[in-house]
């Protein structure tokens, strides 16, 4: 008799005697028990009982192993509770599995996407520790209208006008505007309430005396002189007197470098009157007076009794 190919000595039985499988002569056995199999061992040449593992009376359908280790099998497929792969890039792309599942929960770098449905982060964390904007602004000091202006629209355009150096910032009637640099010398003045305001030219009057106040005039040449201490652009010359003349019209020539700067109508006060403006206004031609030029006064005519004659010169500084 042979088992799986390997001869099996067999005694001849006794008659009227059974047989036990001890009794074979490639067969040892000891320390019988329930569900053992004959096992060959190649090492002594002899068929050994030996124990079955718990799997052997489990069902190929219901396998259950609660230990030890599984090797050199078929990558187990996610569809089984595997991974489908025999690395761990593999198994992480399989599973679906993004670069944060290999990061360490103390140092995650999230690097694009959204984050949504979590704790507002605090501020000392990097957030605003609120899930709406006003609370954010709050927990930030940037409450509008007490840590922070709000929106106007006049700061809005005093921010868009602008402006170079010397340049001025002004509201007309609907806006905020600005106003180019002036004229050098030239001052700011204003329109009033209802007016804008704009650059002008600095208004200096001249009064130059004739005579003195109480000794009747005389006619002559440079009655006064003086230089000009700036530039002047002439725009009115009248005078006056302290006593009218009973007769005859005191007449004032005034020259520049020795040029009168009138052409036709000196300055001149009617008898009687103690105001050039009475009469008819001089033709003024030059107008220019340029600094450190001599301007001469002289009286064509004196009038009778006429005194304390005086010129006044009115213009815009250069």
């Amino acid at each position: 008799m042979s088992r799986a190919g390997l001869p099996v000595s067999v005694p001849t039985p006794e008659v009227g005697r059974r047989c036990s499988i001890s009794t074979l002569g490639d067969v040892t056995i000891s320390s019988v028990s329930n569900t053992q199999v004959l096992q060959y061992n190649s090492s002594t040449s002899k068929w050994e009982n030996a124990s079955l593992g718990s799997l052997a009376t489990q069902s190929a359908s219901s396998v259950s192993i609660t230990g030890g280790s599984i090797t050199g099998i078929t990558d187990l497929a996610i569809g089984d509770g595997g991974t489908g792969a025999s690395d761990a890039p593999t198994a992480r792309t399989n599973l679906g599995l993004g670069s944060l599942a290999t990061q360490s929960a103390s140092s995650v770098s999230i690097t694009g996407g959204s984050i949504t449905g979590i704790t507002d982060l605090a501020v000392v964390d990097g957030g605003t520790g609120a899930s709406d904007a006003p609370t954010a602004r709050t927990n930030l000091g940037l409450t509008i209208g007490t840590n922070v202006q709000a929106y106007s629209a006049d700061l809005a355009a005093v921010s868009s006008a602008g402006g170079a150096q010397g340049a001025v910032l002004y509201r007309n009637a609907t806006n905020w505007v600005s106003l180019p640099a002036g004229t050098s010398n030239y001052v700011f003045k204003t329109g009033g309430a209802a007016a804008n305001p704009r650059w002008e030219g600095q208004t200096e009057t001249f009064i130059i005396s004739l005579s003195d106040e109480t000794t009747s005039l005389t006619t002559g040449l440079n009655k006064a002189t003086m230089r000009m201490p700036f530039a002047l652009t002439l725009q009115s010359a009248r005078s006056s007197l302290n006593t009218a003349s009973s007769s005859g019209n005191p007449t004032v020539d005034i020259k520049l470098n020795g040029v009168s700067i009138f052409t036709t109508n000196l300055l001149v006060i009617n008898s009687g009157a103690l105001t050039s403006t009475t009469a008819t206004q001089p033709n003024i031609t030059t107008t220019a007076l340029t600094n450190d030029t001599p301007l001469t006064f002289d009286i064509s005519v004196a009038g009778t009794g006429a005194k304390g004659l005086k010129v006044y010169l009115t213009g815009i500084r250069a």
